[in-house]
């Protein structure tokens, strides 16, 4: 029994000692900005970092996903080393070693779904400022397909000490009228702010958030847009020639739009920059943890005029193409070797010079592409 007390009390010890350590670390770090939301982030951390360092050089960023990459402020990236899933626990590391850096400002791409972990994450970082890009129609799995349902887990985990702002018209609105808010709000970047900036570019919107958060911390200096503006060039990936089933095509990258909002908006823009009038050959990568996703794509690319041949790809790929067959599209099923749509030499693909559009999930297939698009030019 003594045994067990002591392993007890040791381990409470030990989680003192953590707690301690990490509040000293927090306290290191006057500024610690978290971004969260539904799309977007990766590209408003990295706009962030651009713009704060023009007064703070000394600032950190992060940007999640399957490999967490560091922005340094000698303007490299650095893969942060993650033994096994991804835990909430990277964070605190990060902090601690942030501290031990000297860092002054961090700005962190949140890193969670579910309402519990992103409680949990929201405490553990304890934000200074918190920038929701957006609460958009993704991850039903775990967040359900209620919009004001998936609007109050973003809200609720916000602290009552932190600021918090947002573009996202809806989710403002929520806020107010639920009640279920307890941050401070702060300046909000909303459409007729844009002024003459083209209001469906991703890129416009994204700058003009970034603008409102240097604004909020007072930061927001001539030299700090120029530079965010130089970032915001590159966040929409340009047409690319790459190869796909044995013909060159160009790839217009949206993987990472991964709900239809975003999706649709992409494909508007391009449609608009590009001013093609053909059909647009598509290649689905699905997933199986993200089944509602895999529906809502389907439906939104059955029927429509502007779509060609689509290609499904990933390990859902068998119910992608049932339900798109249901509704009369025909459908090709790519096999589950990703290199071999890239470097086959099969013939019915898009077309030389054809436009091919990637949506759905990066992986497989598509992380091949982008590999190939990355050995290109526009």
């Amino acid at each position: 029994m003594t045994w067990i007390v002591g392993i007890t009390i040791g381990f409470l010890a030990f989680l003192l000692v953590e707690a301690a350590i990490l509040r000293h670390a927090r306290r290191g770090i006057p500024c610690r900005i978290v971004v969260t939301g539904t799309r977007g982030k990766s590209s408003l951390v990295r706009l962030l970092v651009a713009g704060i360092r023009a007064t703070e050089p000394s600032t950190w960023g992060k940007i999640t996903g399957d490999a967490p990459l560091l922005l340094l402020p000698d303007g490299m990236e650095s893969v942060l080393a993650r033994r096994g899933p991804a835990r909430v626990h990277e964070q605190a590391r990060l902090l601690i070693t942030c501290r031990r850096q000297g860092v002054r400002c961090l700005v962190l791409e949140s890193m969670t779904i579910s309402p519990e972990a992103m409680l949990a994450e929201m405490r553990l970082v304890d934000p200074t400022l918190v920038v929701v890009t957006n609460v958009r129609d993704d991850h039903r799995e775990t967040l359900g397909d209620d919009p004001d349902g998936q609007r109050t887990a973003y809200l609720a985990a916000l602290p009552e000490s932190c600021r918090w702002l947002t573009p996202d018209a809806d989710l403002l609105a929520f806020a107010a009228r639920s009640g279920r808010c307890r941050a401070s709000l702060v300046g909000l970047t909303t459409a007729e702010q844009q002024d003459d900036r083209d209001r469906n570019s991703v890129a416009s919107e994204m700058l003009a958030t970034a603008e409102a958060v240097l604004t909020e911390l007072g930061w927001n200096t001539e030299s700090a847009r120029q530079a965010m503006k130089a970032v915001a060039a590159d966040l929409v990936p340009p047409p690319r020639k790459v190869p796909f089933l044995g013909h060159e095509v160009r790839l217009l990258d949206a993987f990472s739009a991964n709900d239809l909002q975003s999706l649709a908006q992409l494909w508007a823009g391009w449609r608009r920059d590009l001013r093609d009038e053909q059909p647009w050959s598509v290649l689905l990568s699905t997933r199986a943890d993200r089944p509602l996703r895999t529906r809502q794509f389907c439906h939104w690319l059955a029927g429509r005029p502007d779509v060609g041949t689509i290609h499904v790809a990933g390990n859902h790929r068998w119910t992608a193409a049932r339900l798109l067959r249901q509704k009369g599209v025909a459908v090709r099923e790519l096999n589950s070797d990703p290199m071999a749509a890239v470097a086959g030499t099969g013939a019915a693909g898009p077309g030389d010079q054809g436009v091919l559009v990637g949506m759905g999930n990066a992986q497989g297939v598509g992380l091949c592409l982008r590999a190939a698009a990355c050995r290109t030019r526009a």
